[in-house]
């Protein structure tokens, strides 16, 4: 059965808004996440998590457009628009396997459907977003305020003395001999 285009585009809509909030909630704090990793466990950790986010990220964005089908549309119609007179379900049936009149109601109900200044897509959660960012800021400067509180120890003046001794120690030639063994009655 193929569905009205209005019908269609209020569906595409509402998903489009899901998958943004999903990815607006679950990005910062993954992206966060690899940029920690990467700084103390080094790339190959840092993609390893990577990878396993893209998956996470894959299974929540799933997660989040997948509800939105015929039975969901139907309820958010009949909940934001009492023109719907609680029928929205007959517009996603088959009109030829409809009585006598639930065909007229659904034949009304697409009529109706031109006066309706319908938006199901779900509200912003502005909290819920401002505090995953937030959460996301706050682990990255603790990362980063504890790797450079990491480097100022490392900066004693023993240490320093010893990164110099290292540096200062340089190849500046080689010398090989080779002994062969006796039965080969070979020169040195």
């Amino acid at each position: 059965m193929s569905v009205d285009p209005r019908i269609d585009r209020l569906r595409r809509a509402a998903i489009a808004r899901r998958a943004a909030i999903a990815l607006g909630l679950a990005l910062p704090p993954l992206f966060a996440l690899v940029l920690v990793s990467q700084r103390f466990a080094g790339a190959r950790a840092a993609l390893a998590i990577a990878a396993c986010a893209g998956v996470a990220l894959g299974l929540v964005l799933w997660r989040a457009v997948r509800g939105v089908d015929a039975s969901w549309l139907a309820r958010a119609l009949d909940t934001r628009a009492t023109a719907m007179d609680d029928s929205a379900a007959l517009l996603f049936l088959e009109p030829s396997a409809l009585a006598p009149l639930a065909a007229l109601q659904r034949a009304r109900l697409l009529r109706r459907l031109d006066g309706l200044a319908l938006d199901l897509r779900p509200a912003w959660p502005s909290r819920a977003l401002a505090a995953s960012g937030a959460l996301s800021a706050i682990v990255l400067g603790g990362a980063f305020f504890a790797s450079t509180s990491r480097r100022g120890e490392d900066a004693r003046p023993g240490v320093e003395a010893a990164r110099d001794r290292v540096d200062a120690t340089r190849l500046t030639g080689t010398q090989l001999t080779i002994v062969p063994p006796a039965y080969t009655r070979l020169a040195e």
